[in-house]
């Protein structure tokens, strides 16, 4: 893979807003995704470039889509993060509007919809 130019205060910047969305705290974040706190707070503070494993720790930890973080930081997008086993274009045409307008939401506020929409149908489709 081919690394792409890092824009440290773009990352800094993306960074801190979704700490700030998740409603934690940097130290939090950090433990949550097995990171140290000062490597959480290089990122951040002194620009340092995170590797590839710390931004999937990350994008994990913030509910949002790997590949976005991957790119901020710089690197390519993992194709087989992008492959899915279910076809959108098999979706009956009321879910894929739904789908539509949820892809415009901030994928971290997008993770906090979804997390709530499948607890409201747990009941319905039995989900454990």
């Amino acid at each position: 893979m081919v690394r792409k130019t890092y824009n440290a205060a773009a990352f800094s910047e993306y960074l801190q807003r979704l700490i700030a969305r998740s409603g934690k705290s940097m130290r939090r974040v950090s433990i949550e995704a097995g990171l140290s706190h000062g490597a959480v707070g290089g990122f951040i503070r002194h620009f340092r470039r995170p590797h590839r494993d710390s931004c999937l720790l990350l994008a994990e930890t913030l509910g949002v889509d790997p590949n976005e973080m991957l790119q901020m930081a710089g690197y390519d997008p993992l194709p087989v993060i992008e492959r899915s086993l279910i076809d959108p274009a098999d979706f009956p045409s009321d879910v894929k509007a739904l789908a539509a307008k949820l892809a415009t939401i901030a994928p971290a506020r997008r993770r906090e919809i979804i997390v709530a929409l499948e607890q409201l149908l747990r009941p319905e489709l039995d989900i454990q």
